[in-house]
């Protein structure tokens, strides 16, 4: 959905890379004015275009490139000639949303007109047209493109933002290290006869496609493939998987398959609203409606509950369904806007006064907003409707979420009131939910039994890891490989094993499965170049 966004945070090394990944549109088809204060340097931005062809700096380029390591010279040259392949529509669409003027209002704070106003909308412009010419989506050619002859780039405004950024980056290097030295310090568990939960287990299933309805989320009924086990004597505990903001159905059907291998019930719903086809839709100008995050904020979680009350309806009615599903034992499953789902269904409850009073002060600096895209997303949540902040389902008794933003829509208050077992898993190079400000610190909030609540942490995990297949799904826009981060297929093992040892020991009540959620069994399923490190408490003061 960000195309514009390069890079993971730990790519940027300098302010020299902050301002050649982030700051290349700011530069003026002739030439941009770095000011600092009452000073000025001027560089031709053609002097910036033979650089990125492999030529020597000119001097003007050299005095500012003199301020950041060599190596950092290379890889703007190498970013101002990649390519993103967006067309002027998808960036015209993304522009029209709430996120997408965020992100440009934001960069234009740093990127100013001639004039010294906020480049926002000459951003765009140049975006859209560098995207309909034959060059394509290229650094360069947005510079080429600007509107403006000059473009003024605000220096202290980039060097105060860095400053912050590599606040964040040391703050984040030093959870990771304490969680990685805690984890290694945790005594093995031994494990007689151990099992291999990454690999596929013997029961049999069978795939059923229901639909339901919820006429305040979408006029069309909802579908929902269900994975039933076959052959059970007694009804199958059931999990339900939330997919994440544009996925759908089929991007977590690898997980639903392995759990019911395990003997689960699994029920997959493709919400509408936020699906792939939805958000592809609005993209590529075929569907006209805007994408409304602030509903599917409040309405995803009670879909959740609707879910629940259509299955035990059917299954009264349904011989198919019929005594297949305990509808009292369900375990909760979701993905980055699915995570957010599943804890809310799950307990944690919403903070409208404190988000709407996070979301004002961050209008102050819509810059920093560009560090945590997640936030964009919830502040949006701040035009919903807020009668009501708790969404939780008395027969949910445990709940995994991947990738989740909770800083400011639950707060420290809403996080805590999670009761449940559960498990929050982080990447470490997750640029939309950043770990540190939406999984880790809101780790230490909660209020669970420490004994069973998780916090796991995929060491160069993105936003994307855990996701099916994405070369055979059509997603609604390319995403980037340096945002993909290592190969997926490498990751899912370790959520497929997780998952199944978390689900059987809290919601199938198989306590002999406890062990399996240990640092000493965790690293058994990860795959280099990940590595995995899982604790149970985690304080950050010390």
């Amino acid at each position: 959905m960000l195309p514009i966004i390069p890079r993971p945070m730990r790519w940027f090394p300098s302010l020299g890379l902050f301002l050649g990944l982030w700051s290349a549109p700011v530069l003026a088809a002739e030439q941009i004015n770095l000011t600092f204060g009452s000073s000025t340097q001027t560089i031709p931005t053609s002097d910036l275009a033979s650089f990125a062809q492999g030529q020597p700096p000119s001097r003007q380029l050299a005095t500012f490139l003199s301020l950041v390591p060599a190596s950092t010279g290379a890889q703007i040259q190498e970013f101002l000639q990649r390519r993103f392949d967006f067309s002027p529509g998808l960036i015209s669409q993304f522009a029209s949303t709430p996120t997408g003027q965020a992100v440009f209002r934001g960069l234009g704070e740093l990127i100013r007109t001639q004039n010294n106003e906020n480049g926002q909308q000459a951003l765009i412009t140049a975006f859209e047209r560098a995207a309909g010419t034959p060059a394509g989506l290229t650094m360069i050619n947005i510079l080429q493109q600007f509107p403006e002859p000059t473009l003024k780039l605000n220096g202290q405004l980039a060097m105060s933002t860095m400053v912050q950024l590599n606040q964040k980056r040391r703050n984040l290097s030093q959870a990771l290290t304490r969680i990685q030295t805690q984890a290694a310090a945790a005594p093995p568990v031994a494990i007689a006869n151990p099992v291999n939960l990454s690999q596929p287990g013997r029961q049999q299933w069978q795939k059923l496609t229901l639909t339901f309805n919820q006429p305040q989320f979408a006029p069309q009924p909802i579908p929902v493939d269900l994975y039933l086990p076959q052959g059970l004597l007694s009804p199958a505990p059931l999990i339900v998987i939330s997919h994440g903001f544009a996925s759908d159905r089929s991007t977590f059907a690898y997980l639903a398959e392995h759990l019911a291998s395990y003997g689960f019930a699994v029920a997959v719903p493709e919400f509408s609203g936020t699906s792939t086809q939805r958000v592809s839709g609005f993209l590529n100008q075929v569907d006209a409606e805007r994408i409304d995050l602030a509903r599917a904020l409040v309405l995803r979680p009670l879909g959740i509950s609707v879910l629940l009350d259509e299955l035990e309806k059917k299954s009264k009615t349904d011989p198919a369904l019929t005594s297949k599903m305990n509808l009292n034992q369900v375990g909760l499953l979701g993905q980055s806007l699915g995570g957010y789902t599943v804890l809310a269904a799950g307990g944690a409850t919403l903070d409208f006064a404190g988000l709407k009073q996070a979301c004002r002060n961050l209008g102050a600096n819509q810059l920093q907003a560009l560090f945590d895209l997640s936030v964009l997303f919830q502040c949006q949540a701040t035009s919903a409707p807020s009668v009501r902040t708790s969404f939780v389902d008395p027969r949910v008794k445990g709940i995994i979420a991947l990738n989740p933003f909770t800083s400011l829509v639950f707060g420290q208050k809403g996080m805590g009131a999670i009761k449940l077992p559960t498990m929050i898993v982080a990447g470490t190079n997750d640029l939309f939910t950043p770990p540190l400000s939406q999984q880790i610190t809101p780790f230490t909030w909660m209020n669970a039994d420490k004994s069973s609540k998780y916090l796991v942490v995929l060491t160069a995990g993105t936003h994307f890891s855990f996701l099916g297949d994405m070369k055979n799904q059509s997603g609604a826009f390319a995403i980037p490989a340096e945002l993909i981060g290592p190969d997926p297929a490498l990751a899912r093992p370790s959520i497929q094993a997780l998952s199944t040892a978390f689900f059987l020991s809290y919601i199938a009540k198989q306590e002999q499965y406890l062990p399996y959620l240990s640092q000493s069994y965790a690293q058994t399923v990860v795959q280099k170049p990940f590595t995995i490190d899982l604790v149970k408490s985690l304080n950050l003061n010390q």
